[in-house]
This record gives C-alpha cells, structure tokens and sequence, in this order.
C-alpha cells in the first residue's frame, strides 16, 4: 500500500524488494527484515523522488484550495507519535513559496527524535512532559487510532487539486463501538470537560479513562481491543 502510493510502476517496488528477500506477501519483522526493507526503500529512493516532485505541483493546488498559501500562520491538528508529518509538511511548503508560520498540536509525541520545531504542543505526553501517560498510549496504539479513524479509504494521491482515496476501510464492526464510546462519554460528561479547558488546552485529567481502558481493561474490554488491525510505520 505505502508503495503504491509513490506511483511507481508495480514491477519496480516487487523487483527491488525480491532482491533483498522480501517477496510478495512477506511479513517483515525483527531487526533483519526491518534492515531488508530499509535496503530496498535506499535502492527505490531516487525514483521515489522523482515522483514527489512531479506530485507537489498537485498538493500545492490542494493547499490553495484549503487557503493554507494565503495564511500567514496555520496550525496542524494530528494524533502525533513522532511529529514526522509536521516536518514534512513544512518542507513541502517551503518548497512551494510558502513563508508562514507552522504550528502543531498533538495528542501525543511518543519517540524520539521528534521535530525540533518550537512550534508543537501537546497533551498528553511530549515535551516537555514526555514521561506523562507515555506508557498508556505506546502500548496501545491500535484503541487510540481506531478511535479517530475515518471509515473512508485511505488517501492514495492528489488529482485536480483534491485528494483521491482508495484501498479497503477499516473493520467497522471494532471501529464503530470504539468511536460510539468516546463520543458518549464527552457527551455525559460535557459539562465537566469544559471546566477542566483552560485557554484552549485541556486539562490531562480528561483522559484518566482513556489511561485506565489501555493500562488496565477488564476481561471484556481487552477481548474487544485485541480485535483492533494496526500497522505500524507509515508516518516515519
């Protein structure tokens, strides 16, 4: 998938990943499949290359459809984890013209290194507060994305100065119970998360269930999450 979306031709991400032992259908894990996919992504860098520089004219369109290339300051709303999509988006726009101010905002900041921009806020854990929740949250990824994630297709590139989607949607039948209680619970307990929003950025305490659900689920609960379909690895 994270392949496609680079618009090689298929035979040329097959090819570079059979000469370094990964086949079709490979699951790569440990230290020595990681080494394996890393090798191969250096033989395709320069091709991947190309093809970023002949998409950012469409992304550019994109931003300008959204008004970002007139802002002088925009802010960046993501769950976070290593910060990587600030960067590079940042890049991206530089590159285009852009000379306004980058901010960003996350849930969380897990790994290092994240960006050493002064621009990011968050949380949960990250700077610089890493040690808060970090625990919770880096061990239970799959709750905490499933929680936010679209039942759309995942984005494949841009056309016409719009994102064109595809691939298969997320397993609703764990998603949709995952995203029903979270939104219950900021409904019955509105009045309270208000209280503990001071200046615009809430107050850790707001997520003390959360904390409790990954750290400590009961029986049921962890039947449930077990359930959740995670890849890891494709915002680095």
């Amino acid at each position: 998938t994270f392949l496609a979306r680079t618009g090689l031709d298929a035979n040329l991400p097959r090819g570079a990943l059979a000469r370094h032992g990964l086949p079709p259908e490979t699951l790569v894990a440990g230290d020595s499949g990681r080494r394996a996919m890393s090798a191969a992504l250096d033989d395709l860098e320069p091709m991947i290359r190309e093809g970023a520089r002949e998409r950012l004219d469409e992304l550019g369109r994109y931003l300008v459809s959204l008004g970002v290339m007139e802002a002088r300051s925009v802010l960046l709303v993501e769950l976070g984890w290593r910060g990587t999509i600030h960067v590079m988006l940042e890049r991206c726009l530089r590159l285009l013209g852009w000379s306004g101010s980058l901010e960003s905002s996350y849930l969380g900041l897990l790994w290092r290194p994240w960006p050493a921009h002064t621009g990011a806020a968050t949380w949960l854990t990250g700077p610089p507060r890493h040690l808060r929740h970090h625990a919770a949250l880096a061990g239970a990824l799959p709750v905490v994305e499933a929680m936010f994630q679209s039942d759309e297709s995942s984005f494949e590139r841009y056309a016409g100065g719009r994102p064109v989607l595809s691939g298969p949607v997320g397993t609703r039948d764990v998603i949709d119970p995952i995203q029903r209680g979270a939104r219950d619970y900021l409904a019955a307990n509105r009045a309270s998360a208000a209280a503990l929003v001071a200046d615009g950025k809430p107050d850790p305490a707001l997520a003390l269930p959360l904390v409790r659900l990954l750290s400590a689920p009961t029986r049921e609960e962890a039947a449930l999450l077990g359930r959740c379909e995670y890849s890891d690895g494709f915002g680095t």
